[in-house]
């Protein structure tokens, strides 16, 4: 698809007494993105924590009201005092609205699943829109442990994926289960890959998932403080220039008593794409002007802007990387080691040492069956190396050759003539 509207939500943390009010919430910013044309439309990470209040007994939810309300911007001296006095008696009780929702994933998980699924599919069905609902604390099944997941909705209402968060947080890891893998999510606009919150900071995130032809990167944010943010906002522009990927980052902002530092949640939300493309060469197609303010961002994508990028002579991120450069990587991470382990236990670290060309690429012309193998040229390795990683062009000028370009250090004068 060559051009998309898409939406990104920057929604703020509420106490609401009924499902219908959340609800409610939820279908305000997916009218105003219907009435733009949107396609898709993204919901911040933890979001959905707003459907926990009111599964609540009345008198631990009043004084989460209570404790809200003093929280506000505009809110009186007297507000402020009983505010703290809620929050006080709120956390003695039963722990906070943290407490809460861990009790809820204890004792009455399909209730807080059953909710989260039933909104969204409808949201999704009412406005025929693809939905990348916030992600969330879940529980399914027999599975003993909860899982920060989120799940993507079709315009028909239907699951049509779902993506667990790899990298949590210490908090999280108290009570949570990590994801496994990541996988690329079809979509009626294209395929699309989703970054929950520290997913974004792992180069390996982005690549995996470009791998997998995920033409469009999503990154779910809660961020309890703003240096957090800016890490994860310029990881995320990395990623997208790094693959030459369009991206849409959602963040929730407002009070936060879910985690420890008790921080208010704060972000930008923003469409993305590579530097190259950015009008300000910075990676921003279109944000929120605040941290604080809630909103919406809808507008068009213009995907075809990729395609033109991926066939362009310079930088050709996507054609030029030099895999077999890379070869000693994967055997790195066969290994299951992390950077710190290698790094503290240098004596257990195996060095690999880099294979001459021609015998990796002799090897690899053996794994493969006879119809694609590489013909044998031992006398001249580098152009066995130019067949195998196809550095001739796909573009409109056929014929680029990378092993002499400019980015190797090796061009020659006749072809800087030639040029």
């Amino acid at each position: 698809m060559d051009r998309v509207v898409v939406a990104a939500v920057q929604q703020q943390m509420r106490v609401f007494e009924k499902q219908e009010e959340y609800q409610e919430d939820v279908y305000r910013y997916m009218r105003l993105a219907q009435s733009k044309g949107a396609r898709l439309i993204v919901f911040p990470a933890l979001s959905p924590v707003m459907l926990v209040p009111p599964l609540v007994s009345s008198p631990r939810l009043g004084l989460l009201k209570r404790a809200e309300k003093g929280q506000g911007r505009w809110a009186s001296l007297m507000d402020r005092m009983l505010g703290r006095a809620a929050e006080a008696a709120g956390q003695a009780i039963g722990g906070g609205l943290r407490g809460e929702m861990n009790r809820l994933l204890e004792k009455a998980p399909e209730a807080l699943y059953e909710a989260y699924i039933d909104l969204f599919s409808a949201a999704a069905l009412k406005f025929r829109m693809t939905v990348v609902a916030g992600s969330f604390y879940l529980r399914t099944g027999e599975v003993e442990s909860s899982k920060h997941v989120c799940f993507v909705f079709g315009p028909n209402g239907q699951i049509i994926g779902q993506q667990e968060k790899v990298h949590l947080t210490v908090e999280e890891m108290h009570f949570c289960q990590a994801g496994l893998n990541l996988a690329a999510i079809e979509t009626e606009i294209g395929p699309i890959g989703i970054l929950i919150g520290e997913d974004v900071l792992f180069p390996e995130s982005g690549r995996l998932l470009a791998y997998q032809r995920a033409e469009l990167l999503i990154n779910l944010v809660a961020c309890d403080g703003v240096t957090p943010f800016s890490q994860l906002r310029h990881a995320f522009v990395a990623r997208l220039d790094e693959n030459e990927l369009m991206g849409i980052q959602s963040c929730l902002i407002g009070p936060n008593r879910l985690t420890a530092s008790e921080q208010d949640f704060g972000g930008k939300s923003a469409l993305l794409m590579p530097i190259p493309l950015s009008s300000h060469f910075d990676g921003i197609l279109f944000e929120m002007g605040a941290m604080t303010v809630e909103g919406i961002i809808t507008e068009p994508m213009e995907l075809f802007r990729l395609q033109r990028q991926w066939a362009s002579d310079t930088p050709r991120l996507r054609q030029g990387m030099r895999v077999l450069a890379y070869r000693s990587l994967g055997e790195a991470y066969r290994s299951l080691r992390t950077l710190d382990q290698a790094y503290n236990s240098p004596v257990e670290t195996m060095m690999i040492p880099a294979s001459p060309i021609s015998e990796i690429l002799n090897e690899a012309a053996q794994s493969k069956p006879p119809d694609e193998a590489i013909p044998p040229k031992p006398e001249d390795p580098v152009e066995l190396e130019r067949r195998r990683l196809n550095l001739t062009g796909s573009g409109k000028k056929p014929g680029l050759n990378l092993l002499n370009s400019p980015f190797s250090g090796n061009e020659t004068e006749e072809d800087h003539g030639n040029r």
